[in-house]
């Protein structure tokens, strides 16, 4: 489930169709970091009783604005991996 804005990109694919969506964290300090993708079809929650249990998570986005669109992935692959330095 992701939180996004309503003229987002990703909200303007959703309609049902295939995305990926990745999320990436990086350490400076530590030089290491990690990334997962996430891939199969979104579609926009629309529906009044899903919204309501959606809303419900406390799915908080990081990023400002109005971020009052969910976005449902319904994921059939995915994939990761950490990243360290070699000592």
């Amino acid at each position: 489930m992701i939180r996004t804005g309503r003229l987002a990109s990703l909200a303007g694919h959703a309609a049902p169709s295939q995305v990926s969506f990745e999320v990436d964290h990086l350490d400076d300090a530590l030089a290491e970091g990690w990334g997962v993708l996430a891939s199969g079809e979104a579609r926009l929650v629309s529906a009044s009783a899903e919204l309501e249990a959606v809303r419900s998570l406390g799915i908080e986005p990081w990023a400002g604005g109005d971020r009052e669109t969910y976005v449902r992935i319904a994921i059939s692959d995915m994939t990761g991996r950490r990243i360290r330095a070699i000592a």
